[in-house]
């Protein structure tokens, strides 16, 4: 199921990233740090995205702009 990700075509914020995982920014940085995930400062680019994804695997939701999150069921890439 790891390899099913989303396609990032915009930058996010950490926040963003959380929330599509159902956890909180705090929990994310500590799981990141855990699994030795370094993502630089700021907006998170789309190729660190994807280091995210890989790692903690498919998301719950996704972002389709700044303010529209829906349930995640495709494409995979």
């Amino acid at each position: 199921m790891k390899n099913q990700m989303p396609f990032p075509t915009f930058l996010k914020t950490r926040e963003q990233i959380a929330t599509e995982y159902g956890m909180s920014a705090r929990t994310l940085r500590r799981r990141l740090i855990k699994l030795r995930i370094k993502i630089p400062d700021g907006r998170v680019m789309p190729k660190d995205q994807i280091k995210v994804y890989r790692v903690l695997g498919r998301p719950l939701f996704i972002w389709i702009d700044d303010h529209n999150l829906i349930p995640y069921t495709g494409p995979d890439i």
